[in-house]
């Protein structure tokens, strides 16, 4: 064998051991709570102008991120809401996330905006962590939003909130 291809082997060898060790399976049948920065998109940039609260629980085998809440604030209509939902998988990697819009009516009846939600979140510190994320982008009707999942570009969006924070076992 070449010393290049043993060069080879030994580094893809490295990689998989450090890969493997960021990964981290989630507590079956545990809580997880923490706080995370809610960025909103009312600048050029991310703005850091509020913190969001962030609880779930994963599933008794470990297999699920269940009961996920995630709390945010918004500058459109100065409030704050809840993103939800009730089940993610998670992966032999750790990771969890869903991504979804749900359109909302006004007083008339009629649809005047429709929310854009993505979540996204990992296992970490042999899963007594997590690392969450979650935008929300609210666009309202007659508006049009290229990617209204994206936080490459914030000024492209409608009304949006980013929230990142870590969460940890209770």
């Amino acid at each position: 064998m070449s010393l290049l291809k043993t060069t080879a082997i030994v580094l893809a060898a490295g990689m998989v051991t450090a890969v493997s060790a960021f990964a981290a399976s989630p507590k079956p049948g545990h809580s997880y709570q923490g706080t995370g920065k809610d960025f909103m998109n009312n600048a050029p940039k991310w703005a850091d102008e509020a913190s969001g609260k962030i609880r779930f629980q994963t599933s008794s085998d470990g297999t699920d991120v269940i009961q996920f809440r995630g709390t945010y604030s918004y500058y459109c209509g100065a409030g704050t809401s809840d993103v939800t939902e009730k089940k993610m998988a998670i992966s032999k990697s750790g990771r969890f996330g869903t991504r979804f819009s749900q359109k909302f009516k006004g007083a008339n009846g009629k649809v005047n905006s429709t929310a854009y939600v993505v979540v996204a979140g990992r296992f970490e510190d042999g899963g007594s962590q997590a690392s969450v994320s979650y935008l929300v982008d609210y666009v309202f009707a007659g508006s049009n939003v290229s990617h209204p999942y994206s936080t490459s570009n914030p000024r492209a969006l409608g009304c949006a909130s980013w929230v990142r924070g870590t969460v940890r076992t209770s």
